[in-house]
């Protein structure tokens, strides 16, 4: 699929490497600066699809608008095996939520939802386990959380204040510091 995509020669280049296509496992992400590129990259992918014997699911597949000022609900309509994509806000892929702008920008609310979730949990089941195998506990079951992916993202310096903010609690809820 990834090599007929990038013979049509539809979809996105950096420094003149394919990145129109990005699959892992059973998950694709098309990448297009056009909606109508966009729009040929699925009816290839549909095309493969067919003669490969794969159905795509049409309610899990969705589009979403990354570096324009044009409103989702403005858009040409995309199908997929003669079935209409809905344009969104956000999407979620391999765990993370991209969100729809004027740049690309990715929302951590769940997995702050999350981090935290697992540190209270941990917490609530220690209270009479020493300080350092709490930190190894928050280390080994609650730092992936908060990490996960973070080595592929570009974060500005507010969004990494965040991020270190979060940590920092584990400490302060651990050595029962005040902020």
């Amino acid at each position: 699929m990834i090599s007929s995509l990038r013979s049509l020669g539809l979809g996105c280049y950096f420094h003149g490497m394919f990145l129109g296509c990005i699959m892992y496992a059973d998950d694709l992400l098309l990448i297009s600066a056009s909606v109508r590129d966009l729009q040929s990259m699925l009816d290839c992918c549909n095309s493969i699809g067919d003669s490969l014997n794969i159905k795509f699911n049409v309610a899990k597949s969705k589009c979403i608008v990354i570096g324009s000022k044009i409103l989702s609900s403005d858009l040409a309509n995309m199908t997929l095996d003669n079935r209409s994509l809905s344009w969104v806000d956000n999407i979620k892929y391999l765990g993370v939520t991209l969100l729809s702008g004027n740049y690309f920008k990715v929302d951590l609310s769940d997995v702050r939802r999350k981090f935290f979730v697992s540190v209270n949990i941990i917490l609530s089941k220690c209270s009479y386990v020493s300080e350092p195998a709490k930190l190894k506990l928050m280390e080994t079951h609650c730092l992936p959380i908060l990490l996960y992916a973070i080595e592929s993202m570009n974060f500005n310096p507010a969004l990494l204040k965040d991020i270190n903010t979060w940590w920092n609690s584990v400490y302060r809820k651990i050595f029962k510091f005040n902020k």
